[in-house]
This record gives C-alpha cells, structure tokens and sequence, in this order.
C-alpha cells in the first residue's frame, strides 16, 4: 500500500484538479481521505489518496478501454480534419506538458469533426468538455476545424 498526497486550494484549481485526475486514473486506488482547510494560505482540500503498488502499464492501460479505430469509423473527409486536429492537439499538449488527453480525447475529437462544430458553444455541448477546456483550446479547434470543413466541402 502507498499514499500520495494532494492539496486543491478553493480558487484556481484547475492545475491541481488536474494532476489529482490524471494521477487517479493510472492507479489502483483502495481510499481517498479529504479534509477541508479553511485556515489554510490559500483555503482549500487536503487529500490523501492511498493505493496499490505500482501504476498499470501503458500497455495494460491501453487494453482495457475500447479501441475505437477512426480511420475506419470516419469517412476519409471527416478523418482527414480529424487527424489535422489530432495533431493541432499534440502541439497544444506539448508547449503545456501535458498528456494530449488533458486537451481533448480521440473522442471529443471526433465528435467535433462530425458534429461540424462551428463555435465554442458547440463544444460545451461534447461529453466531457467544459468551460476551461473551452477558454484554453476552443477558438483554435473550432477555427482549424471550420477551415478543413470548408475546403473540403465541393463548391457549390
């Protein structure tokens, strides 16, 4: 059995809200402790997370979601926006030091590229994607997004 400690203060709590998540979703977690600080500089929860050995492999991680293969679930148009934004997705997650995840998953990717998402209205209508995901990356996928579309698109 290990622990891992994290603190999330009351205000800006996007960061840490965010490794507490990533770190939660590769391990096997047997109890979470929280207690509210509010005399703390700055306020906010204190949480230990206890859990079992050693994280899973990517290899295991990976095996046991469901593979969705989008090469052979899009059509080619649909697909080659898709892979444009993937890759748009890698940059963003690059200069930030984050997994790609953090930005969008394949998913959320997928649906904005057969949702024909036009606007950052759209998005928050996505599983999963909220309001900080929408301030950070929502102008630039939309854009690239409304672009590939349109010069995909025959002339009519």
């Amino acid at each position: 059995m290990k622990f891992k400690f994290f603190f999330i203060p009351t205000h800006h709590t996007t960061s840490a809200e965010d490794q507490l998540n990533a770190f939660v979703s590769q391990h096997a977690i047997t109890d979470v402790r929280r207690e509210y600080s509010p005399r703390s500089d700055p306020p906010g929860w204190s949480i230990c997370i206890t859990y079992e050995g050693a994280s899973p492999s990517a290899s295991d991680t990976r095996r046991s979601r469901e593979e969705v293969d989008y090469r052979r679930v899009l059509s080619p148009e649909d697909f080659s926006v898709y892979y444009e934004a993937r890759e748009l997705r890698k940059q963003l997650a690059a200069e930030a030091g984050i997994p790609v995840y953090q930005v969008f998953t394949n998913k959320q990717l997928a649906e904005m590229v057969t949702g024909r998402v036009r606007s950052v209205t759209q998005l928050r209508d996505i599983a999963g994607v909220g309001a900080a995901r929408v301030e950070r990356y929502g102008e630039a996928f939309v854009a690239l997004i409304t672009r590939l579309q349109e010069e995909e698109a025959p002339d009519q």
